[in-house]
């Protein structure tokens, strides 16, 4: 009975999250160019274009906008690089994901650093480096 009721609760999770993936995946599509974050009383909408980088803080991910703001997601890093890998958007890092188009300069090493418009310099795992050096060339 234990086994059965552990299941049960595993299978409604799964079922929760497939479902919330695909309404939030939809408002994308049809926003065009646009995503919700949730927010205490409701949700907000940001441009993409807007966001220069995502940083993973455990199970939650913080988004550096453009303008100097950031905003505290409960969402992880591996869900906003599926989200946005069509946008522009490439995971350089376990930690980060960023937006190449803010990209301004690769520094060589073992894996590298990216300097963002901001003058924001992040760090580029070894594993990454070939995935962010094919949008340059």
């Amino acid at each position: 009975e234990l086994i059965k009721a552990v299941d049960y609760v595993v299978e409604i999770n799964t079922r929760e999250q497939e479902l919330q993936h695909s309404v939030l995946k939809s408002k994308v599509t049809t926003a065009d160019g646009k995503i919700t974050i949730p927010i205490q009383d409701g949700f907000e909408v940001i441009e993409i274009s807007n966001i220069l980088y995502c940083k993973a803080d455990d199970n939650y991910t913080q988004l550096f906008l453009v303008d100097g703001h950031k905003k505290l997601v409960s969402k992880t890093l591996k869900y906003f690089e599926t989200l946005l890998s069509e946008n522009g958007f490439v995971r350089i890092h376990k930690s980060y994901l960023v937006n190449v188009n803010y990209v301004t300069t690769y520094k060589k090493g073992k894996g590298g650093t990216v300097v963002l418009n901001n003058g924001k310099e992040l760090s580029v795992s070894p594993s990454k480096k070939a995935i962010l050096l094919s949008f340059f060339q």
